[in-house]
């Protein structure tokens, strides 16, 4: 698992050592991806599941499978815990050098993370990346489900414990992380909209929504 990997970390691309305004204005825009729609339960949960049937009894929906909008993840720990689970997209290359630059201001990122986001091509896919605190070291998120409908893209996941039954964890509180790759080929486009239903340790599930520009939405 990432958590073990404790290797040196690749050196930052050559835009993070130039480009100090472009860290403060991406590193400004990042916590904003998001907007918290938190709460007890996710709302209209019965229209959700509900669908139109064609004449053959057939269910008429937009709705993508998992395997087909995104392409790989990559989960990892970092040690900026976050006060509540978040997300954050990650369009082009200045964004993913901030976002790395930003969550490891203390430490270095594994070397499996660092190379993960440098083998993204950016003109033909994107990054999203989900968090929420981990209670130790064992904690990791992982992805549960992705849907695309109506020209929003949906992802699910959740933080487990994933040690095994005779495993001993350290007690580190943590940031539990995912990045996940999705590639434009799966029909998102600029105009999608991005949902996190992200599921905490403690069984809460938490909202983020945002449009492809990163910008809250209610």
């Amino acid at each position: 698992m990432s958590r073990r990997n404790s290797g040196p970390a690749r050196s930052r691309r050559a835009v993070l050592a130039g480009s100090a305004s472009l860290l403060a204005l991406s590193a400004g825009c990042l916590d904003d991806g998001f907007d918290d729609a938190s709460g007890p339960g996710t709302g209209d949960e019965n229209s959700d599941d509900e669908e139109t049937a064609d004449d053959d009894g057939s269910a008429d929906s937009d709705a993508s499978s998992t395997d087909d909008l995104v392409e790989e993840t990559h989960t990892y720990q970092q040690p900026d815990v976050p006060e509540s689970p978040n997300a954050t997209v990650l369009r082009d290359e200045g964004d993913a050098d901030a976002w790395l630059e930003e969550r490891w201001d203390v430490g270095e990122p594994d070397d499996d993370l660092v190379a993960f986001v440098e083998e993204t091509a950016f003109e033909d896919a994107l990054l999203v990346a989900l968090e929420a605190e981990g209670s130790n070291l064992c904690y990791e998120m992982g992805l549960e489900d992705a849907e695309l409908d109506d020209e929003t893209l949906t992802l699910e996941a959740e933080v487990s414990d994933e040690s095994d039954a005779d495993e001993v964890c350290a007690e580190q509180v943590t940031a539990a992380g995912l990045l996940a790759r999705v590639p434009f080929a799966s029909g998102v486009a600029p105009s999608t909209e991005f949902v996190a239903e992200i599921v905490d340790a403690d069984g809460t599930t938490h909202e983020r929504r945002a449009d492809a520009d990163g910008e809250s939405d209610e």
